[in-house]
């Protein structure tokens, strides 16, 4: 891990990153638009968008354990590791907090899609970060890339269809949601060149700190929807094959 981000980085500042690896950074901000343009002509059912949540999930969760929990095993890290999980999970725990009261307006009524739109930037913004510092730690990132492009691309069906109904232009929405996948890229691209710079305890530290976060990504995000909008036993399944689908990567990329 040491040798590897380091030379990512200097890559990254130098305009030559691998095209193979900034390709899991446009995926997920590509998927997101195409889910946007899709959402015009089609509506995505409940159960549908839970079945592609639990796929996303599984290849979320076999991303941290693949990629990410080798990087933290070590007993010289566990200072590291407590500390970057703590700063995690406080964070995403903060931000759930944050997002359920801003959720809603002094009647307790939804707020308008402005508040919308700005808490989905937020979640895309960490997306971003987290699958560049995936990218730096395991020189692919392949898995979470794939995994948060599922997300985005049922992300953008349901969001257009939502933005449509609020009498908004298509062009508008379009355009709203192209801005969207630009945050998303760009922040991929400081997750990558800020994981690389760092090195040592600190580096093992932001690791277990991306950890905390896509592991709330699963568990209180990803599959708390899923099951909202109609759980089944195809959806479950699904689960399974995403993380499954992972590992078979890992092992096809090793």
């Amino acid at each position: 891990m040491d040798d590897r981000a380091p030379q990512l980085a200097s890559e990254l500042t130098q305009g030559a990153v691998p095209s193979g690896q900034v390709v899991w950074l446009i995926l997920p901000a590509l998927a997101l638009v195409i889910g946007a343009l899709l959402s015009v002509r089609i509506r995505i059912g409940a159960r549908s968008r839970s079945g592609l949540q639990h796929l996303a999930a599984g290849v979320v969760t076999a991303a941290v354990a693949v990629d990410l929990v080798p990087e933290m095993v070590g007993v010289e890290r566990i200072p590291a590791v407590l500390i970057g999980f703590t700063i995690g999970t406080a964070l995403v725990l903060t931000l759930k907090a944050f997002g359920s009261r801003s959720s809603e307006g002094d009647d307790g009524q939804p707020r308008r899609f402005t508040s919308i739109v700005g808490a989905v930037g937020l979640d895309l913004a960490v997306d971003g970060l987290l699958v560049g510092i995936a990218i730096a730690v395991s020189g692919s990132g392949a898995m979470l890339g794939i995994a948060i492009a599922i997300e985005t691309l049922a992300l953008g069906l349901a969001l257009g269809g939502t933005l449509s109904k609020s009498r908004l232009a298509t062009a508008r929405i379009l355009l709203l949601m192209l801005g969207l996948g630009v945050l998303l890229f760009v922040s991929g691209l400081l997750g990558l060149g800020g994981a690389g710079l760092l090195a040592g305890s600190v580096q093992t530290g932001v690791v277990a700190f991306g950890a905390a976060a896509l592991l709330y990504l699963v568990v209180e995000e990803l599959l708390v929807e899923a099951h909202e909008r109609g759980d089944t036993t195809l959806g479950s399944l699904l689960f399974f094959v995403g993380f499954a689908g992972g590992v078979l990567l890992a092992n096809l990329e090793g």
